[in-house]
């Protein structure tokens, strides 16, 4: 981040841009981190320019509408939770260099076809956006969403060394996870479940992860999903088991907080 912030001539001149908007954007280039992207929320800003979070939003809406700034929202793809959002000026200082594969292609298609003309969309309207299966960004006025795995890596377990027998035990254990659930909540969980990738590969690598590198038994880990998968309350709040690693508000993952439901 820097010090020094910059107003490029065209914002300081247009006439129909509100000086807070201008001032925000002059904090925006004064935050970028070292990929050229901005990271600081409204409730910053709106303190650090004494004004309220709804301004902010004011002000990043007419910025994104004049193609002065592109966003990038992450969301999870399991809850569709905001996890983190990307301000980037335009045109861009320093291309993305180093930023993630996914978020550079996001923001590096801003300009590839000039503005987007769709209907505006604003911070506020994220949970109204609606994933699209054959394209997980979507678009609006210079703001994308995407429903990412990039808080979770999907990398294929097969690389991890993991044996044969070893596999089918862990798959095992995601059929018998996912097909329940698709009989208790066929609204939630598709019959053709096994067909998305980051589903299967994505829950068989928690579960590897659970027993390797966190030192769970395998029987253990087992015992506890079957339980989980019928308990009154737990049927309800453990939907994919790539959640089970998640830090919990007692600084405990989601597993261990079961395991202890499940022995106590």
């Amino acid at each position: 981040m820097s010090y020094n912030a910059s107003i490029p001539t065209p914002i300081r001149r247009d006439p129909d841009l509100p000086p807070r908007a201008k001032i925000l954007y002059a904090e925006i280039t004064a935050n970028l981190d070292d990929t050229g992207l901005c990271t600081i929320n409204n409730v910053k800003f709106a303190s650090w320019l004494s004004c309220t979070k709804a301004t902010i939003s004011a002000s990043l809406r007419e910025l994104r509408e004049n193609g002065y700034i592109s966003v990038v929202i992450i969301r999870d793809e399991e809850t569709q939770k905001f996890i983190k959002r990307y301000i980037m000026p335009s045109p861009p200082s320093n291309f993305l260099d180093g930023v993630d594969p996914e978020i550079k292609k996001a923001m590096s298609s801003f300009f590839d076809g000039g503005k987007d003309n769709s209907n505006d969309a604003t911070e506020s309207d994220s949970e109204k956006a609606t994933s699209n299966k054959s394209n997980s960004i979507i678009t609006s006025n210079n703001i994308r969403y995407i429903s990412s795995s990039l808080k979770k890596k999907t990398s294929i377990i097969y690389n991890r060394g993991i044996t044969e027998s070893q596999m089918k035990f862990l798959k095992q254990i995601v059929a018998d996870f996912y097909n329940e659930k698709h009989k208790q909540f066929p609204n939630n969980i598709a019959k053709d479940w096994y067909n998305d990738v980051n589903t299967t590969t994505g829950s068989v690598n928690t579960l590897h992860d659970l027993i390797i590198i966190d030192g769970w038994d395998e029987r253990d880990v087992r015992d506890v999903i079957r339980w989980a998968t019928n308990d009154k309350f737990w049927m309800r709040n453990l939907l994919s088991l790539r959640t089970l690693r998640d830090k919990s508000n007692n600084e405990q993952t989601k597993f261990a907080n079961l395991h202890i439901k499940f022995t106590g």
